[in-house]
């Protein structure tokens, strides 16, 4: 599964968004904490995760919204080894799009984090791995 961070003033923090069948998309804060954002900074290659967002604190997105009632343990390799209530998120609206602060240390053995292919906006910066 592919993610990235969007909307952020640095590279460890934004908008979370994940790639599932061919379109990129964000996850409904509805149950969103700090276990599932360390999920998430982990994807990244950070080594933890400072803060889970709710609310859209990272701006808006558009188009769909993949995930919603997101439930890690906290020690799964991606988003979708954890429980959530499925592939669409169509009660939730992007007022409630999740984001995260990861820390700004990066692990030694992650993956290889690469900028993935966006249409962002000027100014918008964009974190990810593909």
């Amino acid at each position: 599964m592919n993610a990235r961070l969007i909307g952020g003033r640095s590279p460890n923090e934004g908008r979370v968004e994940i790639y599932h069948q061919g379109v990129w998309g964000t996850i409904c804060d509805s149950g969103w904490d700090i276990k599932d954002a360390l999920v998430v900074c982990r994807m990244l290659g950070f080594v933890s995760a400072e803060e889970a967002k709710c609310c859209a604190f990272h701006g808006k997105g558009t188009g769909q919204i993949w995930l919603k009632n997101v439930s890690c343990k906290g020690n799964e390799t991606s988003l979708d080894k954890c429980l959530h209530g499925g592939w669409s998120g169509e009660t939730c609206d992007h007022s409630q799009d999740a984001s995260v602060v990861c820390s700004s240390n990066r692990t030694v053995d992650a993956f290889t984090a690469v900028p993935s292919p966006t249409t962002q906006a000027p100014g918008q910066n964009v974190s990810g791995i593909s």
